[in-house]
């Protein structure tokens, strides 16, 4: 979470300074123009404003569960699908992984399968790796089926327990 933070104030140092570099570019073009001239600093200013409130906010809102989902997934066709942990991707070059752990049904695991061609297998749990806190396939049980897509550089990973009502998903990027 600490990375998080210093990621997003490193992002919003950014963006400022962006936005002082449009701003100058703005006050220029308008004193090209002089009758506009005493419009400036409010345009100017209020350009500013939305600017920065719009980069800050979409730079730093880490998606909630449910949105996660319905990217990747669409819309649940059931209310069985109950989000644990999630783990948002918000800058992509440094955030490595969007991560969802997830309560279903098997009904909605088949759906979201039957989305992509993913390669299908049941494989021991002990030799999965534990990618942070929350992301741990082994608690799934001795066996674990697994879902897997290559789609350009993301791998796509889906491991639920063996009556698909418990899963961890993972899109890696490369």
């Amino acid at each position: 979470m600490e990375i998080l933070y210093i990621t997003s104030g490193l992002l919003t140092l950014v963006l400022i300074l962006i936005l002082v570099g449009i701003w100058a570019l703005i006050r220029k073009l308008i004193r090209l123009n002089e009758k506009a001239r005493p419009y400036s600093s409010i345009l100017s200013l209020v350009v500013m404003i939305l600017l920065l409130y719009g980069g800050c906010y979409s730079a730093t809102h880490e998606r909630s569960g449910e949105e996660i989902y319905e990217v990747f997934f669409g819309k649940p066709q059931s209310d069985c699908v109950k989000i644990l942990e999630r783990h948002d991707a918000i800058v992509p070059i440094i955030d490595v992984s969007t991560t969802l752990h997830f309560k279903t049904c098997p009904e909605e695991i088949d759906r979201i399968a039957s989305k992509k061609e993913y390669t299908k297998a049941i494989e021991p749990s002990a030799y999965m790796s534990v990618a942070d806190q929350f992301f741990n396939p082994r608690l799934l049980g001795d066996s674990v089926l697994v879902f897997q897509k290559m789609e350009g550089r993301d791998a796509i990973f889906i491991y639920t327990n063996l009556s698909k009502t418990e899963a961890y998903f993972i899109d890696a990027f490369n």
